[in-house]
């Protein structure tokens, strides 16, 4: 059962599960919604800030 976070109600889908499908649903997961299983960490992405932005960028948009 595969539900919406933003849905009232559900959703449902059905498939037939064959071995290479399995693999796929059995394999870890990382989302906002769903943690399952043991990922490799990743390196934090440190965002930019302004003061990383392209001189040219900022005289375009004033």
């Amino acid at each position: 059962l595969v539900t919406s976070l933003d849905m009232s109600g559900l959703s449902l889908t059905l498939l037939w599960l064959d071995e290479e499908l399995e693999c796929f649903w059995a394999a870890p997961a990382d989302t906002p919604a769903l943690r399952k299983g043991n990922l490799a960490p990743r390196a934090r992405r440190e965002l930019a800030g302004p003061e990383d932005a392209v001189a040219g960028e900022v005289e375009a948009t004033t």
